[in-house]
């Protein structure tokens, strides 16, 4: 078998007779796939043309940045004056002056402004130690007062002299000021946990509401689970209703009766397969006679007969001894012709033995043998038909035994509310605003273990969204809107939430990691209050999945019906781009029958650049149906990019389960990184391949700094480069799937997305599988650096960085070279 892996080390080594039957299954699943590369290719930098800067740029720049940084400093101290009317300080005031700060860092940096970016590092550092518990909120709030009073004097210094505040004796008052308050601005915190996500005192930690509609019938939940492990940890009880619990009771008694019956049905065709074997072995021993009798009539052959009577076993006996006899006489008598011409024509008496040759009797036994097969094959007939109709009862009882278990797992939506409503009510922006939060599909049932593994999720990504009260202050209206929609269609669930106003990011990582576990998928979109909505889809239960059977030349796989958006034909459907499921898997092509009609599965569609509508299509060879099946996930040494698990249909098949978006990802890297092998192969360097091309590469410069985005944007076009821009998150999401830009620039931190949100949706998006990102950040820790990579950026650049340094990293990037 091909490996699809880079190569192990010692410790990862498994020995093939550890592995169990059914893993040996899915490796001989994998035996056609072919190799997939996975290491770009490296070529040699090149240095862009620059054009130097005007110094009408240059003032614009400054202009911008003291536009910025004003803002971003009465923010500061509208955030002061809102504490003076809190009775309690509380810690999620602290993050919209901690991102304040960290903006203001980075622009000051980038300016070279060194005494600004000290002062904002001061004010970031200070409220993450208060989110982290590590400095009570009253000293925070006096240390930031007074770092905020001498950001406002430096700036308003610089706007009046265009030069930075030079006081030391200001700076000293407030370093001693540190000191007396006891705060270490050496303290590191960004090797901690990281604090985006807050966390709600102890005094009021969500606890499971106590649902009235559900009894305290406790039953253990392995009892109620599929034969086959689940991805997900099983809790160790489960509440149900008593209501199903009774039905349940009463379709299993029916079906143990029904087994009963089935037992007897079993036995009867059992006996008359006996009754077959019977005559059959008769039938038998009489065509064995047949060819000697033809062959010689003369010729003395027993006839033995299994007629059940001794009686006339002794009859045909004697008779044949007596036909024996007579046939040699050489003369017949007129009796004996008009004997024989009686039995010629049929007329013969069947107690006149004596009369009967040898071949009447052959023949009338095999009459006789014939009729008793045709007989029994009646009776094994009506056996197996009532059989079978047993069985099919017993089938749908045992299916409706299921359905009541899976039912007995269920609980609704509603369970969730409080949770989210408490969450929402004890946030800071339901201090600041009127907040209505409206519920759509609360009655909407989900496995339990399903839903409490959605439930911190969701809760953590309603509480992320509005922990900054800052942001809310861009929407028009006073009165802000969070809502709950939730619907479900068979085994399928789709959930909205949605916002009205601007949000914080930095919540997807968690939901999209639960999403996966529980075998669903996440789409982030524009709503139309013009913020965010997330939307979820996920089987109703888990265990049992509801998918498409396909075939692929010789082989059959599964793909969730969650992925899919539906199904069309090749020559009505036009989809932009349209793959082969074998060419994505790397099986062989099969031969195609002439007029045959390729079945195409719809799974994405959006809106380019020209507003029209783009589509993705991935063509099989044929839709077998839809199918609920067992599945199991794949163990590590047999996990495979694009293959998410197993299952077993009835006729013992080993089915791969496909996730069909990251499939194509994974194929649209690899074409791309043998396209570069080629190019190399040929040895042309980056020059040499732009000269056919019409347009310079498109980049995406995403960060919700005005003066640092518009300064990288100059440089990117000084170098010739075309270029995006987006304010925050969701509008470089918009960029990203509209246009897919060859490079993306990421800040970090940026409203409704974070950057690192970004990284999480581009690596599960097939769309946006040519595309790569660089973070473009003041954040210069270990632990975000390492992040970011694993996310998938291909590199980091910590801000200030110079325009040189950008532009080589940029280009080493379009050539497919990466950092880490």
């Amino acid at each position: 078998m091909n490996e699809l892996l880079p190569p192990s080390n010692d410790d990862d080594v498994f020995d093939d007779k550890e592995l169990s039957a059914e893993d040996l299954a899915v490796l001989q699943a994998f035996d056609a796939i072919v190799d997939w590369p996975l290491t770009p290719i490296e070529q040699s930098p090149i240095t862009p043309h620059l054009s130097p800067a005007s110094p009408h740029d240059e003032d614009e720049m400054l202009s911008i940045f003291q536009t910025e940084a004003e803002e971003d400093i009465t923010r500061m101290r509208y955030v002061l004056q809102q504490f003076d009317k809190d009775t309690e300080l509380k810690h999620a005031r602290f993050v919209p002056l901690r991102r304040a700060g960290h903006k203001l860092r980075g622009t000051a940096a980038a300016m070279d402004f060194p005494v600004l970016s000290e002062l904002s590092s001061h004010v970031e550092i200070i409220c993450e130690q208060v989110e982290a518990g590590r400095l009570p909120a009253k000293t925070a709030y006096e240390a930031l007062s007074q770092t905020v009073m001498v950001l406002e004097l430096s700036l308003s210094q610089l706007l009046t002299t265009n030069q930075e505040l030079n006081d030391e004796l200001l700076l000293n008052d407030l370093t001693a000021l540190y000191q007396e308050l006891k705060i270490d601005l050496s303290l590191n915190l960004q090797q901690a946990p990281d604090t985006q996500a807050l966390a709600l005192p102890e005094t009021i930690a969500d606890k499971p509401p106590v649902e009235d509609e559900l009894v305290d019938v406790r039953i253990p939940s392995q009892l109620l689970q599929d034969n086959a492990a689940s991805a997900m940890p099983a809790s160790k009880f489960i509440r149900v209703d008593t209501q199903r619990f009774t039905i349940l009771e009463q379709h299993s008694e029916q079906w143990q009766e029904q087994r009963v019956k089935l037992e007897n049905a079993q036995l009867q065709v059992d006996i008359a397969l006996q009754e077959l074997q019977t005559a059959q072995n008769h039938l038998q021993l009489l065509e064995q006679q047949l060819p000697l009798f033809l062959h010689n009539p003369r010729a003395r052959a027993p006839l033995e007969r299994s007629s059940g009577s001794s009686l006339v076993d002794r009859i045909l006996h004697e008779a044949s001894a007596q036909n024996e006899s007579h046939s040699y006489r050489p003369h017949r008598t007129a009796h004996s012709r008009r004997i024989g011409s009686e039995k010629r024509t049929g007329a013969w008496d069947e107690l006149d033995m004596e009369h009967y040759t040898e071949k009447d009797i052959l023949v009338n036994s095999l009459k006789e043998a014939i009729a008793d097969i045709s007989i029994c094959s009646q009776r094994v007939h009506s056996a197996y038909l009532q059989l079978h109709v047993l069985q099919d009862s017993s089938l749908d009882l045992a299916n409706q035994v299921h359905k009541d278990m899976l039912l007995m797992r269920l609980a609704p939506l509603s369970t969730l509310v409080p949770r989210i409503q408490r969450v929402i009510a004890l946030s800071a922006l339901a201090q600041e605003y009127k907040v209505e939060f409206e519920v759509q599909g609360e009655q909407t049932e989900i496995d339990q273990e399903i839903l409490e593994e959605l439930s911190n999720p969701l809760i953590q990504l309603i509480r992320t969204c509005i922990s900054d009260v800052q942001l809310a202050t861009e929407s028009t209206t006073t009165q802000q809107r969070i809502w709950l929609h939730a619907t479900g269609s068979g085994n399928e669930i789709t959930i909205e939430i949605g916002f009205s106003m601007p949000v914080a990011g930095g919540a997807v990582e968690a939901i999209h990691e639960t999403m996966q576990q529980v075998k669903g998928e996440m789409e982030i979109q524009r709503n139309g209050a013009n913020s965010l909505s997330f939307i979820l889809h996920f089987p109703r239960s888990q265990g049992t999945a509801h998918c498409l059977l396909l075939r692929t030349g010789t082989q059959y796989v599964i793909v969730p019906l969650a992925q899919i958006q539906r199904v069309g034909e090749r020559r009505r459907d036009k989809v932009d781009v349209l793959y082969h499921l074998h060419r994505l898997l790397g099986f062989p092509e099969a031969p195609t029958p002439p007029g045959q009609i390729h079945p195409v599965l719809l799974l994405v569609s959006d809106h380019t650049h020209d507003n029209t509508q783009m589509s993705i299509g991935v063509a099989v060879d044929e839709v077998v149906g839809e199918i609920q099946l067992v599945t199991r996930p794949l163990k590590p040494h047999l996990q495979r990019p694009g293959i998410t698990g197993s299952a077993v249909d009835g006729q013992g098949r080993v089915l791969l389960m496909i996730n069909l978006p990251e499939l194509v990802k994974h194929y649209k890297q690899n074409t791309h990184v043998q396209i570069q092998q080629n190019f190399s192969h040929l040895n042309k360097d980056r020059q040499d391949y732009r000269k056919g091309q019409t347009e310079e590469p498109l980049i995406l410069v995403a960060d919700d700094a005005v003066y640092l985005r518009h300064s990288v944007i100059q440089t990117l076009k000084q170098a010739n480069y075309r270029v995006l821009e987006a304010r925050d998150g969701m509008e470089a999401l918009e960029q990203l799937r509209t246009h897919q830009p060859g490079i993306c620039l990421l800040d970090i931190e940026m409203p409704n997305l974070t950057g690192f949100d970004l990284l999480e949706v581009m690596r599960h998006d097939p769309r946006l599988a040519d595309t790569r990102a660089i973070m473009l950040t003041s954040r210069s820790s270990d632990k975000h650096i390492q992040r970011a990579y694993e996310l998938g950026a291909y590199g980091y650049l910590i801000k200030p960085v110079s325009r040189e340094d950008m532009l080589i990293a940029i280009t080493k990037v379009l050539q497919g070279s990466r950092d880490q």
